[in-house]
């Protein structure tokens, strides 16, 4: 009942118009509210050069894309303003290319995975000797308090 009601919730909270600030990756897809009826959404996107561009989406687009590049986004239906944005690339560890090479390393990941997951525990045996004897000293045990 609860994640069903938390659902219905997050769909009307979706289709309520509202202004809204968030951090967005590089090409992230995101939801955006707007009147279906309205104007058509006009996208205000500034690099970090300082270079602005302005785009149009029709005013019933229900998910936009973020830009390829770092910047701040804007995205408002007339003279009103429904998101503002930082768009950011995600992982500055991958960001830095300077050492990035091509490169096949070791054996295929999938036969790697498929021997890991393959291996048989070498304890296997032990834990079937020390489960055969709980379930033997619990018959044995209770059989004899029956018996008396």
């Amino acid at each position: 009942f609860v994640i069903l009601l938390h659902r219905f919730l997050e769909e009307v909270r979706t289709e309520k118009e509202f202004f809204s600030r968030e951090n967005l990756q590089t090409g992230q897809i995101f939801p955006i509210a707007a009147d279906p009826l309205g104007a058509p959404l006009s996208i205000d996107f500034r690099d970090r050069a300082g270079n602005e561009f302005i785009t149009e989406a029709p005013a019933r687009s229900r998910t936009l894309l973020a830009p390829g590049e770092a910047g701040f986004l804007e995205v408002r239906q007339g003279e009103k303003s429904l998101l503002q944005a930082a768009v950011h690339f995600a992982d500055s560890r991958e960001a830095d290319f300077r050492d990035a090479t091509s490169q096949t390393s070791g054996p295929d990941p999938k036969v790697a995975m498929l021997e890991r997951n393959t291996t048989a525990d070498f304890l296997a045996p032990l834990w079937l000797l020390l489960l055969g004897g709980v379930v033997i000293s619990s018959w044995w045990f209770t059989g004899r308090r029956a018996r008396t």
